[in-house]
């Protein structure tokens, strides 16, 4: 994939994330929220610290760690919270650090990468799988000793998926691996076609889906890696598809939603968006809820008429990633606001926007 269109890319998802990352730029840019939901809590990755908010009203309860580790800290995964008071989050630089919750003490947990953290890591069982964007995924013991590692041909961005005791793992080097999840070794290994930054999703249909920058979306066969049908997009796909009571919902940067049957491979419906969209489609029920770069969250029906649709009062604001749905609230991070998270009703009022405190 060329330098440049990488960079058109990131100047829709973060400003100076591509740059500082591929040039060897000692630049720190700006992350985008990740979210995690712990009971009651949100627990918030943005720039240095992981914040603690309450989801009824949106108040901040903690902020880790109180002083940012070092100038170069910066967070873009939502926290792995690996026990009842640690979270576990991954930094721009190398390290991945504990956040203990009880006692808002930081600890380095692993220091043994050599890129950055970009995908949020897994944890199954007593192993924490991580990937990195030094091409390595890093299989960890509880304690951050290593268990095993297995590299692929560039970066990796995407989350892990495991299933039946194998590790799905997706790279920039444009393929689809499957992993034993007990020590690394690659049972199939499928080239997608183009570069890919978002998570397979399993299907209960027992299929695999995933997404590319060849403005593709695929379906693979779990066990063998075989392609079974692909199905063309406008653009690049960066949200995960979704498949969900038999239609596969997937989003990309042109911003359009497709409702696709997965059986016939063809369109029920689409639904073009104010502008880019980065994440995947949250499904409550039968509502459909999804965010756009241009700044607006929509909720649909399942036949893509438009319930209702709200958007940010900042003139330059975005919204980042896929909505979360919490109670009776769709939740959504947010980019280029003084705002980075914010909570919705199902008909589409604002309830409450969180701004991290000093």
């Amino acid at each position: 994939m060329k330098l440049k269109k990488l960079i058109l890319l990131f100047s829709l998802i973060a400003a100076g994330l591509l740059l500082s990352g591929c040039s060897g730029r000692s630049t720190v840019p700006s992350s985008w929220p990740g979210i995690t939901i712990v009971d009651n809590i949100a627990y918030v990755a943005f720039n240095n610290h992981v914040y603690g908010v309450q989801i009824n009203n949106g108040s901040q309860l903690s902020r880790m760690p109180d002083k940012p580790i070092n100038t170069t800290t910066t967070f873009f995964h939502q926290p792995l919270m690996m026990d009842e008071t640690t979270l576990i989050v991954g930094d721009y630089k190398k390290e991945i650090y504990t956040f203990n919750t009880a006692n808002r003490t930081t600890e380095v947990f692993f220091n043994d990468a050599s890129g950055r953290w970009i995908a949020a890591p897994l944890l199954v069982d007593e192993t924490i799988y991580a990937p990195n964007a030094d091409n390595f995924v890093y299989a960890l013991n509880l304690d951050g000793s290593l268990k095993w590692t297995f590299e692929t041909g560039d970066p990796i961005w995407s989350a892990p998926l495991i299933n039946d005791d194998l590790l799905y793992i997706a790279s920039m080097d444009g393929s689809l691996y499957a992993l034993e999840a007990d020590r690394g070794s690659v049972v199939w290994q499928t080239e997608l076609g183009g570069t890919v930054v978002n998570n397979a999703h399993f299907g209960d249909d027992g299929v695999l889906y995933i997404g590319t920058f060849s403005s593709e979306m695929l379906a693979l066969d779990s066990q063998t890696g075989s392609i079974l049908w692909r199905f063309t997009t406008d653009d690049w796909v960066w949200g995960t598809p979704i498949l969900y009571d038999g239609v596969l919902y997937v989003t990309d940067l042109s911003g359009k939603v497709y409702a696709v049957d997965p059986l016939e491979h063809n369109i029920l419906w689409q639904y073009k968006a104010d502008g880019a969209i980065s994440g995947s489609v949250l499904v409550v029920e039968d509502s459909l809820y999804v965010a756009s770069q241009g700044g607006t969250i929509y909720s649909l029906n399942t036949s893509g008429t438009l319930r209702w649709q709200a958007s940010l009062s900042e003139e330059e604001g975005e919204f980042a990633g896929t909505p979360i749905a919490v109670d009776n609230s769709i939740l959504i991070g947010a980019l280029q606001t003084e705002s980075i998270l914010y909570a919705y009703n199902t008909e589409g009022t604002l309830q409450w926007q969180f701004t991290p405190e000093n």
